[in-house]
């Protein structure tokens, strides 16, 4: 129902805000980036998104892929990073103030065109119903096993949990 529903936003919500502070923090680190807020945003998240699918396969490999570990994990990189999710809070103030939220620049309205076709694509992925019988019957299977067990190992009737670093199901 409804409150399913929240759940999951807030979760997804969660997981984007430490994609987010965990992709600057490398970003700043490795002093990769820095141009306007919005492309800086886009770069950032997707670090993000990738450190926090080598954590999941990181998690698998070793039988820690439990919800209350993956949560834990999550929690911690949001609370240890959040002087990075200020950055953005006062970047966008400040734009705001200023009135000017990005340059306009034909590569920075390309990252975001880029930024979010791929939003709608996942998020369509995400909505479509499962009935696709190698989805529900290998992909999903899979991963349906990881949180059940923990770890992401290869099954013996599943030919798609063999294939490289076990990566497959994230």
């Amino acid at each position: 129902g409804g409150l399913e529903v929240a759940q999951a936003v807030g979760a997804d919500l969660l997981l984007c805000l430490a994609a987010l502070a965990w992709g600057h923090s490398l970003l700043a680190r490795l002093h990769l980036y820095h141009r306007s807020v919005s492309e800086e945003a886009i770069f950032s998240f997707s670090l993000g998104l990738l450190a926090l699918s080598l954590l999941g396969s990181l998690l698998g490999a070793v039988g820690g892929l439990y919800g209350w570990i993956v949560w834990l994990c999550s929690l911690l990189v949001l609370i240890t990073h959040w002087d990075h999710l200020e950055h953005f809070a006062l970047s966008f103030r400040q734009g705001l103030r200023a009135k000017v939220l990005w340059d306009g620049s034909s590569a920075e309205v390309l990252a975001l065109v880029a930024g979010v076709l791929g939003l709608l694509a996942v998020l369509g992925l995400c909505l479509a119903p499962v009935t696709f019988y190698d989805a529900l019957s290998y992909h999903l299977a899979s991963v349906q096993t990881a949180v059940l067990t923990g770890r992401a190992q290869p099954q013996t009737d599943n030919l798609f949990t063999w294939l490289p670093d076990l990566v497959q199901p994230f």
